[in-house]
């Protein structure tokens, strides 16, 4: 939300849009639900393997910025 906010939309949000399907801000965006899904399953790795207990340990921070350069590249890579 916050890359969208800043960076895709520049600050310009339409309000009714945000409830409408067929619309700028779709109810379901496979750019979201991916940006959303690479950090949690980074995260429930590191829980089970023990393997990047690094990106565990600040999982905030690493999922945070993970998830906001995917959705960033997801979305530039979509107007290009």
């Amino acid at each position: 939300m916050i890359v969208n906010y800043f960076s895709i939309l520049r600050q310009a949000l339409d309000w009714t849009a945000l409830f409408k399907d067929k619309s700028l801000s779709p109810v379901w965006n496979l750019n979201d639900f991916v940006a959303f899904l690479f950090p949690v399953a980074m995260t429930f790795i590191a829980v089970n393997t023990g393997a990047l207990s690094q990106f565990y340990s600040y999982g905030w921070f690493t999922g945070l910025i993970l998830g906001g350069l995917i959705y960033y590249a997801m979305n530039m890579k979509a107007k290009i």
